[in-house]
């Protein structure tokens, strides 16, 4: 059974509050079905019978989140009165347009990296080595993108080819999934050359036919060459030379292209580099320091934004940094800075129209497999 809302003629209305949980908006005394948001905008799902409960007239009740859908007591309030609520799917929320600027992707998801997908929606990894997710940004609605679950950091989707291609991080593969079904093709392994098996492969980039990979545990790129369908076909190391510098820690993260160059962040140290793409095969890339004026220390992902202007996520500090940076991205300035109460160590970010979009990866946390993460929307 399916109840369309319409305010003042039906039960309840289920809206989503700032911290995620669901709450439903008595507007009777007393109504028949528990409700819980679907993934259609002003649609409510029925379930079960509460026959008997009252809600107090206009009063708002919030839902737990849980995984099961099973009716929930959350009460009785004052004066005896018992309320009906229900565990809402977590994954299923209204429309975030309206109600929320924030959406739960699940406990233990542990999100790190986003990408933009055919505009309408947001994909984003999981270092839990879950499926990848797919967030609508219209609803909010939250499902599986990928077929198979596995260790994803950074992500980049190329709309040209029609693949997402997501880092593995510690495990030292590169994942390539067809855009048009999730399925995942044969995950090429990178850990060899210089990297001794220390190695974090962690964000990427794809310029062209070539797919450019930073790794934080060690001094060179990782270029891929790939088919004009986008599967990779070849694969060399590239190292760093010129003035980068291999910090203690982390060191290569976000990657992006702009201005004709390539762009990465070096977070232990907050190091912003600029180099010619190096052909596959190169011996060497010369990477030259961007004058930024500051270090942008717990620098991680990076994302074009409109002409020359760069997104740099600080994730530790809970900040983005809006860089201009002048032809050929030898420096750059800092316009503004942008911060939210909802950003908990936002790690990566895409941009959609007037808005950024980062998942929260929390870290830090002492329980990560027992926590909510989400996605954030602010505007930019």
């Amino acid at each position: 059974m399916r109840v369309v809302f319409l305010i003042g003629v039906f039960a309840a209305i289920c809206s989503v509050i700032v911290n995620g949980q669901t709450s439903c908006n008595c507007e009777q005394a007393e109504f028949s079905n528990c409700l819980i948001a679907t993934s259609t905008p002003g649609e409510c799902e029925s379930y079960g019978s509460c026959a008997g409960y009252v809600c107090v007239e206009n009063s708002e009740i919030t839902c737990s989140v849980g995984s099961a859908l099973s009716p929930v007591a959350i009460g009785p309030p004052s004066g005896g009165i018992f309320p009906c609520a229900i565990s809402p799917q977590p994954n299923v929320v209204p429309n975030w347009a309206a109600t929320s600027t924030s959406v739960d992707l699940g406990i233990g998801s542990q999100p790190e990296g986003i990408t933009n997908f055919k505009s309408t929606d947001v994909l984003v990894s999981s270092l839990a080595g879950r499926p990848v997710l797919r967030v609508n940004i219209a609803t909010g609605a939250v499902s599986e993108f990928s077929q198979t679950g596995q260790v994803t950091v950074g992500m980049y989707y190329s709309l040209v080819h029609d693949k997402l291609y997501a880092a593995g991080g510690p495990t030292g593969l590169v994942h390539t999934f067809r855009g048009t079904d999730g399925a995942r093709l044969n995950p090429v392994n990178l850990d060899f050359g210089s990297s001794n098996g220390n190695l974090f492969i962690n964000d990427l980039v794809v310029v062209g036919n070539t797919l450019y990979i930073t790794d934080s545990f060690n001094p060179r790129l990782l270029v891929c060459q790939l088919s004009t369908e986008g599967v990779i076909q070849s694969f060399s190391e590239v190292p760093l030379g010129g003035a980068f510098v291999q910090p203690d820690g982390f060191g290569s993260n976000g990657i992006e292209f702009i201005e004709g160059k390539l762009v990465l962040i070096s977070s232990s140290d907050g190091a912003l580099y600029q180099m010619t793409p190096p052909a596959f095969g190169q011996a060497s890339v010369i990477a030259t320091r961007v004058a930024v004026g500051t270090a942008l220390t717990f620098g991680d992902g990076l994302r074009k934004g409109e002409d020359d202007q760069l997104y740099v996520v600080r994730n530790r500090i809970n900040r983005v940094e809006v860089l201009r940076l002048s032809e050929g991205a030898l420096a750059g300035s800092i316009e503004k800075s942008i911060t939210s109460p909802l950003f908990d160590v936002p790690t990566t970010v895409t941009v959609i129209g007037s808005n950024l979009y980062l998942p929260n990866a929390r870290f830090g946390n002492p329980d990560p497999t027992g926590i909510q993460y989400q996605v954030v929307r602010v505007p930019r």
